[in-house]
């Protein structure tokens, strides 16, 4: 039997207000298979057999993940795809310890999932009682497509993932660093922001992988 949440005065404004929850497009990715110590015998000896070159492999119990937060200026979309994808792509190839990237986009926000409660219900979510009947300003249904438009400027991700910390934190310095991938992330990337990149740096803990075969997240 399901509990029923309390709402408390810390959290009533996150019910009524959020939490957000945007919706993201897998533009581009480059990510190995997620695997464990046992399973890259037979890959490499796969590779060997087929005569290809020794893929990456992303480990599942050792890797740093990094996250940037890029907002892109309107009308510039096209551009910074092109120039991240260009930064990544060299960055894979040039950088020891990267070992695989993807690119996001933002189009859209589950009314859902951020429990946007519909003026009656926000009238009855007192103070540590229990919520009321679930509705939003949109319904009470799952759409199949996002409601709530994506935000403006548009908001990308650049997911990149690491050997260790250690390779995260010089390799992203590359691209101030080395003279050609400064270049191509200057013109590629930075011209074309609005705001950011923040970057944040963690290690996974738990995941299936499936999700990197699908094109919405």
């Amino acid at each position: 039997m399901l509990r029923r949440l309390q709402l408390c005065g810390s959290c009533l404004d996150m019910v009524i207000e959020g939490p957000w929850e945007p919706y993201y497009e897998v533009i581009r990715s480059d990510l190995p298979l997620i695997m464990g110590m046992t399973d890259i015998p037979a890959v490499l000896g796969k590779s060997f057999a087929e005569q290809k070159p020794v893929p990456k492999v992303a480990l599942s119990a050792k890797r740093s993940i990094a996250i940037g937060d890029h907002w892109v200026m309107d009308g510039h979309e096209e551009a910074f795809e092109k120039g991240a994808i260009e930064t990544l792509t060299w960055m894979k190839e040039n950088v020891p310890g990267m070992i695989g990237w993807m690119v996001m986009k933002q189009f859209g926000v589950s009314a859902i999932g951020s429990l946007q409660l519909d003026p009656k219900g926000m009238l009855k979510a007192t103070l540590g009682a229990n919520p009321p009947e679930y509705n939003t300003n949109y319904g009470n249904q799952v759409p199949d497509k996002p409601l709530i438009p994506g935000q403006k400027p548009t908001q990308y991700l650049v997911h990149m993932e690491w050997e260790s910390p250690e390779h995260a934190h010089i390799g992203i310095a590359h691209a101030m660093l080395d003279y050609e991938l400064r270049q191509i992330h200057n013109e590629g990337v930075l011209a074309h922001l609005d705001k950011g990149p923040y970057y944040m740096l963690f290690e996974p803990m738990m995941e299936q992988g499936q999700w990197r075969k699908k094109l919405v997240i």
